[in-house]
C-alpha cells in the first residue's frame, strides 16, 4: 500500500493517496475520475482546507482549555524559511482527568522578538477564544 504513495508531491498529495489507498473509495474514484481541473488539490485549495482543518483543531484545544480551567502558555521563538521572526504558541493544562496536556495552538509572526510580545500574546489569546485570567503561567 505504502509503495504506491509518491512523497514527492507533498504531504498533501500523499495523504489523499494514502486515504484512498486505506479504502476511501468515494476519494479513488474522485482522484481517478475528476477533471484536472477540479481535482481540489491544487495550492489554493490545499490552504484552504488545512485552514479548516486548523480551525477545527484550534477550536477544540480551546475547549479543552476552557474546561480545564488553569492554563500556561507557551511560546518559543525562530525563523521560518523566509527568515520571518515567528512564535509558535501552545498551551499546558491539566484536564478533569488529571492528565496533562501540551498543545500547539499557532503561529504568530514576530517582526520585533524584544518588544510588545505580551500584547501580541494577549491578542492572540483573545483572538482564538482563550481568557487571559486563568492562566497560571507562562515561558
Amino acid at each position: 500500500m505504502q509503495d504506491d504513495i509518491d512523497y514527492t508531491q507533498g504531504n498533501f498529495r500523499a495523504l489523499i493517496q494514502m486515504m484512498a489507498a486505506s479504502g476511501d473509495k468515494t476519494l479513488e474514484e474522485h482522484s481517478k475520475k475528476c477533471p484536472k481541473n477540479a481535482s481540489y488539490i491544487g495550492p489554493a485549495a490545499q490552504y484552504h482546507i488545512t485552514g479548516c482543518i486548523n480551525t477545527v483543531l484550534q477550536q477544540h484545544v480551546v475547549e479543552e482549555v476552557v474546561q480545564a480551567e488553569m492554563f500556561s502558555l507557551l511560546a518559543d521563538e525562530t525563523a521560518d524559511s523566509s527568515h520571518t521572526e515567528q512564535l509558535t504558541i501552545c498551551v499546558q493544562y491539566v484536564s478533569r482527568k488529571g492528565k496533562l496536556f501540551e498543545r500547539f495552538v499557532g503561529f504568530l509572526e514576530a517582526p520585533d522578538v524584544t518588544a510588545g510580545l505580551s500584547t501580541q500574546f494577549l491578542n492572540y489569546m483573545t483572538q482564538i477564544g482563550l481568557d487571559p485570567v486563568p492562566m497560571v503561567g507562562s515561558s
